[in-house]
């Protein structure tokens, strides 16, 4: 069973407007234990040629820079902006942990290998992945202490395994977020009552079935009560190029994330590989 709910215009944090309060670098009272990560050895990313000076941080996600251009950062979600429940404390610690990480600093953009330019989203904020001039991976110190997950419902994250190893290694350790019960990794096939919202579900595939040209994963015996996720027939082709095919991973364990809805139960929209992870025999192709 799902509950449902209607999610406000501003949920947990203001947006972007001339009565947002600007997010400094952290007083000592507020100072915070933070994990830095300095910049791996990218696979997909690179270092550009182009960089900005942080002027104000918005919310966990989000900054402006010197000439009041407004960035954010790409492939992520955070909790304290897309969940109506979220905790004042994670809230609190939200607001507190970007600042601190890139307040006043100079960030060196990063760029996908083959990115001619920076996508912009529907608001007009630039997506970008970024390091700090001392060479701290943004994103994965986000992800590290578990003030960010994985968005995953993109049509490209570069190097998404290594933002996948540290969002695991805060998961493991509880930090952030992951300390709180309400974003722990749900049982897909042995569930409770949950709220529509962003979730990350881990459980074995009861069954799989083609109806008018969509795949649907069935995790219980009754599909119209039991969790399930459904995917287009046209994402076989991007699971193929990674020697995969849905429609044989009846009895697979996975772990998926996104946004949960209520569609004969518990129900999410793969628009993406990276939203399922298979999690025996991981490089057995299909």
């Amino acid at each position: 069973m799902i509950v449902s709910f209607t999610i406000v215009t501003h949920i947990a944090f203001f947006s972007i407007s001339a009565n947002a309060q600007a997010l400094k670098t952290p007083s000592s009272e507020d100072k915070i234990n933070l994990d830095s990560i300095k910049a791996p050895e990218f696979q997909d990313l690179k270092k550009t040629a182009r960089s900005i000076k942080v002027k104000t941080v918005i919310d966990p996600l989000t900054f402006t820079d010197s000439k009041g251009d407004v960035y954010r950062l790409k492939d992520l979600d955070s909790p304290a902006l897309s969940d109506p429940n979220v905790s004042e404390d994670l809230v609190k610690l939200s607001k507190t942990t970007l600042a601190a990480i890139i307040a006043g600093k100079d960030l060196i953009l990063l760029s996908p290998q083959r990115q001619k330019d920076f996508p912009v989203n529907r608001m007009g904020h630039t997506l970008i992945h970024a390091v700090t001039n001392d060479d701290v991976w943004i994103e994965g110190t986000m992800l590290a202490n578990g003030i960010a997950r994985l968005k995953g419902d993109t049509e490209t994250i570069p190097d998404f395994r290594l933002m996948l190893g540290q969002e695991k290694n805060a998961q493991n350790q509880k930090k952030g977020l992951w300390a709180y019960p309400r974003y722990q990794v749900i049982n897909a096939n042995n569930f409770e009552d949950i709220s529509e919202g962003y979730y990350i579900a881990e459980g074995k595939i009861e069954s799989v079935s083609l109806v008018k040209n969509n795949i649907y994963l069935n995790f219980g015996k009754n599909w119209k009560t039991d969790f399930s996720a459904g995917l287009p027939s046209s994402l076989r082709k991007d699971f193929a190029k990674k020697g995969l095919n849905p429609m044989n991973w009846a009895h697979k364990i996975v772990r998926l994330r996104g946004y949960v809805r209520d569609y004969n139960g518990p129900f999410v929209d793969i628009d993406s590989t990276y939203q399922i992870e298979i999690l025996d025999n991981p490089n057995e192709a299909d």
